[in-house]
This record gives structure tokens, C-alpha cells and sequence, in this order.
């Protein structure tokens, strides 16, 4: 896996999405978090985006670049 320097609200937002998306039959209630960015969201959509990760940070990094 390739390393990104990436903010601490988008570290938020993808361990949040990971979270809803692997355990959302567990955590029925569970919200996605305020504080992490938000525009995120449409690149980790499933579960099987997870396995992407890598490449779907770096396609998030070159749209929104710091």
C-alpha cells in the first residue's frame, strides 16, 4: 500500500466509513461522525471499496488536493 499525507479529518472519515459499512447489521444506529470531511463519502461508497483503498484515497487526494 502506497502512503498519503493526509489530514487528520479525512483519517476520521475513512475509519468512520469502514466502520458503517462492516458493521452497520451490528451498529444499526450508528452515524457517521460530524468533524470528518464529508466529501469522502463518494468514494467509498461498499465493502468492496475497502479493498480499493489505496487507490480510492489517491483518487480522492489528486480531485480535493491539500
Amino acid at each position: 500500500m502506497s502512503h498519503y499525507i493526509v489530514s487528520h479529518s479525512l483519517k476520521e472519515r475513512i475509519v468512520d466509513k469502514i466502520v458503517l459499512l462492516n458493521f452497520e447489521t451490528y451498529l444499526p444506529h450508528y452515524c457517521l461522525q460530524r468533524f470528518g470531511d464529508s466529501r469522502f463519502d463518494p468514494f467509498l461508497k461498499d465493502k468492496e471499496d475497502i479493498m480499493k483503498l489505496d487507490k480510492i484515497v489517491e483518487n480522492f487526494l489528486n480531485e480535493y488536493p491539500n
